[in-house]
This record gives structure tokens, sequence and C-alpha cells, in this order.
């Protein structure tokens, strides 16, 4: 018996229909596929965007920091420069020195002043500059002692012989800095010369204290010193004396020869009564040709032994004038009363009363 065939169009269209099954199977799993193949490159292309995103942040950090470094720079150069140009017109002489004590730098007035080459100076050692003329007992003791304890010191005077400009009088102002950069502590040592104004000022406090003619103490200090005697006298109770004297017939001179050759007899005659005394002794010019010499814890005794060496250097000495015709000489004395200072008496006034009136009568001898 004869099996019974399948129409051929059946087999075909279940051959098609298997082909569309696998097809439809391939679909799906390709879609599939291309779905986590799509989500893969979607995870991934956000994994770069972030990574991208971060590396513009660290960009645009790094070119930050590098314009703000640039920028410092700048700045430092500008501040070096600036610092650099106001010590070097300075006028007064600046140096920097490291802990050591070695000269870093040097302003162009510590040349200039000091007479030194830079070539001589930087990376030597500060005692050593000059032919060791910065080896100084107080800067020693400045730089080594204070300043170790302090961070500065301002007007120390120090006053010194320099070779080459002579005795100098100077301040010093000192600074000591920590440089972050390189860790280097570094000290600022600015000098002042105050020479000419010292000066100055010393010739202020004389001329306000003595005689400009005799250079003798003038009256005003004479009589404070006095009052200081008196006080010291009375705590102590101990005596002193005290001698007014003048020239005999001085008036004589200025009618003779004018006011101009008295004044040279009054230079000389207490240039004699300076190098008579002793070096305790105090001479003042008490006013005209009247002079008042305080003779501390000394009795009449004493003070009599001084006044007879007054007298022999007095006649001793030739009194010269270029208001004088040099043909003539003078010839001259003087005439002193001696008061000794003791509790009896009461004040100033008594013992110059007393020293006048023994005055008087030393002329009234003559």
């Amino acid at each position: 018996m004869k099996r019974k065939e399948k129409p051929q169009h059946q087999s075909f269209k279940n051959l098609i229909d298997s082909l569309l099954k696998t097809i439809q199977e391939l679909r799906a799993r390709l879609t599939h596929k291309e779905k986590e193949l799509e989500a893969q490159e979607n995870t991934l292309e956000r994994r770069v965007n972030v990574r991208t995103s971060a590396e513009r942040v660290i960009h645009r950090q790094l070119h930050s920091e590098i314009e703000h470094r640039e920028h410092l720079e700048r700045m430092l150069e500008d501040t070096l420069e600036y610092a650099t140009g106001i010590i070097n017109t300075l006028r007064d002489p600046f140096v920097v020195l490291n802990e050591d004590l070695r000269v870093v730098s040097a302003s162009p007035s510590f040349y200039q002043v000091f007479k030194v080459e830079k070539n001589e100076t930087e990376g030597y050692h500060i005692y050593n500059l000059g032919d060791r003329q910065w080896d100084i007992p107080k800067l020693r003791e400045l730089l080594e002692d204070i300043l170790p304890r302090v961070t500065k010191f301002d007007n120390f005077e120090v006053e010194h012989n320099f070779p080459g400009i002579g005795r100098r009088t100077m301040l010093l102002n000192a600074r000591k800095i920590f440089r972050r950069s390189d860790r280097i502590e570094l000290i600022l040592l600015a000098m002042v010369d105050i020479t000419e104004s010292k000066q100055a000022e010393e010739q202020l406090k004389r001329l306000a204290t003595h005689d400009e003619l005799t250079g003798c103490i003038n009256f005003r200090s004479i009589m404070e010193i006095l009052e200081s005697e008196i006080a010291r006298s009375k705590r102590y109770q101990k005596k002193f004396s005290i001698v007014m004297m003048d020239i005999d017939h001085f008036k004589s001179v200025n009618d003779a020869y004018g006011h101009l050759a008295g004044n040279d007899v009054l230079e000389a005659f207490a240039r004699i009564l300076r190098n008579s005394v002793r070096s305790v002794d105090i001479v003042g010019r008490y006013g005209g040709d009247e002079f008042l010499i305080i003779f501390p814890e000394s009795d009449t005794k004493n003070t009599r032994g001084v006044l007879e060496r007054v007298r022999k250097h007095f006649s001793r000495t030739k009194i010269v004038s270029r208001h004088i015709d040099e043909a003539r000489e003078l010839t001259l004395q003087f005439s002193a009363g001696i008061a000794v200072f003791s509790p009896e008496i009461g004040d100033i006034k008594e013992l110059l009363s007393n020293a006048d009136d023994a005055l008087r009568r030393a002329k009234q001898k003559e």
C-alpha cells in the first residue's frame, strides 16, 4: 500500500515557517544583543564623558594654578625689584647678613661710606670686613648676645674709629627675618651716621652750660652746681670752700686797649685758672671779670695752696693779644676772697656774700 505524500506546497510552507521562526529568533537575539551593545555603549560614553569632565576640571585647576603661580612670581619679581630699588637709593649704609653673620648683600651706600669693595664684602664675615673695622665689642654684643634673644633692636649707639673715615658715631638698627622659600634666617642691619648731629647736640649743650668767651661754666650753671654742692655738704656733713676772684685794674685794660683786648685777657686768665686747679674743682664765670671757683671737700688752707699755684702761673704767663702792640707786655694780678661753707651758714646767698666780702677786703690791701 503506497504512502500518501503531502502536497509539495505544504512542505515549502513548513520550510518557510521554519525559516521565519529562525529569522525571528535571530532577530530577537540580535535585538537583544543590540540593546546590550547600546547599553554598553551608553555606559562607556557616560564613563568617557565623566572622565572627560574630570579631566577638564583638572585641566582648568592646573591652568588656574599655573596662572596664579606666574602672577605670584611676577609679584615677587616686582617686590624684589622694588625692595632692591629702595635699598640702592638709601643714603644710610645697609647690609644683609645670614645666620653665620656673613654678608649676603649690601647697599651701594655701604660701599661708598666705608670704602670697601663688593668682591671683598659679600660672603665675608662682618667682623673681617675692611681690615676688621667692624670687629667692634658693642656690635659683637648686639649680634651674638642680644639679637638671638629678640627679633630686633633700634637706635643702639656705637662710637668707633673707622679706617679711612675717622671716628664716627653710628646708630644701629637690626631686624631678624625668616625667608620661608629656602628656610634661611637673615639679619637686616642698617647704620645711621649721627656724628655731625651728635657733635651739634654736644655743642648746644656746651653753649647752654658754658661761657662762650672763656670756656668756663656760665653763671646759671655754676649756681646750679653750687646749690647741689651745698645740699651734698649738708647731707654728709662735709665742708667745702668757694673763691670769688677778679683781675686787678681790669677796667684800665679796656680803657687803654679796648674791649677786644680785654676779652683776650679774660680768655687767658680763664685758661690759667682751669690749668691750675684740681680736676674736681669747678671754674665758672660769675660776671664781667669776676670768676667763681668751687673747691669740693676743701678747707681754707688747701684752697690757699691752689690759689698760690694760680698766682705763680699767672705771673709767669705773658698776656698776648692781637689787639695790643707786640712791644707791650701786660703785667696783671688778681684778687681773691675765700668763703667756707659750714652748717652755720644759712643758704647760697650768705655763702656768696661772705666770699664777696672777702674779695673786697683783699682788694683793699692792694
